[in-house]
């Protein structure tokens, strides 16, 4: 079996490689810088002006940065979240419990209890991690996926279209589109002509935001 490695992106924090597809988890320029950028600046925080009871799905569990981000979040503003994720390759303990976010202080804060936690938790259930934040993980593929209810945020963090083109497909991005609540929000780095365009034809509003550092853009999508 051939293990993820683990590397230091350039904002100090770690990622993984992913040794089938060769490709990184997050911005080898700053995992956290870009977690903190597309998916709390421009998805919880945006959100949380208006809401304060929040359900979020995100596509790729992966390293665990965004939901653990998420649950720093929601602990700091008093915001009450609903977190369900989808992972059909969830890293093992060997791998995870050598990632360093619990221990770099973020504006969020930090905590290891609450990141070994979310990795621990099992499978498939639904766990009260704390009086903010509710997780379900779900160990399996979107296309196997059945929502129960609508979202009000979207994290889609798959890898690239290069890597995963199923993914991103008019038809997976549909599947988001209605998963969505109405005036929801998806939140993505990719920020490629074709993509925005099939967001388009769906219904969505496109904005092209400022992205973290070595990315020039990153989307978010709303719908109507």
């Amino acid at each position: 079996m051939i293990k993820p490695v683990i590397f230091n992106s350039a904002d100090g924090s770690d990622s993984v490689l992913h040794p089938i597809w060769n490709s990184y988890y997050h911005s080898k320029h700053g995992a956290l810088s870009e977690s903190l950028k597309v998916y709390i600046e421009y998805g919880l925080a945006y959100r949380s002006q208006i809401q304060n009871s929040i359900k979020i799905f995100e596509f790729g569990f992966g390293t665990g940065l965004n939901a653990y981000l998420t649950l720093l979040f929601a602990i700091q503003n008093g915001v009450t979240v609903n977190y369900q994720t989808i992972e059909n390759m969830p890293l093992l303990e060997d791998t995870w419990s050598r990632l360093n976010y619990p221990n770099i202080q973020t504006a969020l804060g930090s905590s290891n209890e609450y990141f070994q936690l979310l990795h621990r938790l099992s499978w498939g259930q639904e766990f009260i991690v704390c009086n903010n934040f509710i997780l379900t993980k779900n160990n399996s593929s979107f296309e196997s996926f059945k929502p129960d209810s609508e979202f009000d945020i979207i994290y889609f963090d798959a890898f690239g279209p290069e890597i995963q083109p199923d993914l991103w497909t008019l038809e997976s991005l549909e599947k988001l589109y209605f998963m969505l609540a109405p005036g929801g929000i998806l939140l993505t780095f990719c920020a490629k002509g074709q993509f925005k365009r099939d967001l388009r034809s769906l219904g969505f509003i496109v904005e092209a935001l400022s992205g973290p550092i070595g990315k020039r853009e990153v989307t978010r999508a709303i719908k109507l």
